[in-house]
């Protein structure tokens, strides 16, 4: 059995774990959910929650780190779309269901680079035109409640 070698931590915080990674589709940057640890939750067993979650990203050399997603809302499970959005579940409404988020303004925040000047950054360049959002409030679009337990 082979195994791997020179791993390579990228990114970490004691306060936090950080799960659920999700790479861009050029291979540059990685999205993950940042969760408080578990002594900061409220709730005990099954039912303990943290008080939030964020989505956060950084490039693969560990620099340019930068927060998506913030408040009290629990965000997680970043999935990276060709037009350059970030999707993630969220509970910011009251329920969870599907948000996403422009990502090129904590791009550019992030790195002084402009995502839409490389097209091969991303397989689809649809959103250059549009006029820029920031990565909180009017740039968050909700698009699909998922089921609540009865």
């Amino acid at each position: 059995r082979g195994s791997a070698g020179r791993e390579t931590q990228i990114a970490s915080d004691p306060s936090f774990a950080l799960i659920n990674p999700s790479w861009s589709p050029d291979g540059a940057r990685i999205a993950y959910a940042s969760v408080p640890n578990p002594e900061r939750w409220t709730g005990v067993g099954r039912g303990a929650l943290p008080p939030s979650a964020a989505i956060e990203m950084i490039g693969v050399d560990g620099r340019g780190q930068v927060a998506l997603t913030g408040g009290n809302s629990i965000d997680m499970m970043p999935a990276w779309s060709p037009s350059g959005r970030m999707f993630f579940v969220s509970d910011r409404s009251g329920v969870e269901t599907l948000w996403s988020v422009d990502i090129a303004p904590a791009i550019l925040a992030a790195t002084g680079e402009d995502p839409w000047n490389d097209v091969a950054s991303f397989d689809n360049n649809a959103n250059r035109n549009q006029a820029p959002v920031t990565p909180f409030g009017p740039g968050m679009d909700s698009f699909v409640s998922a089921p609540t337990e009865p």
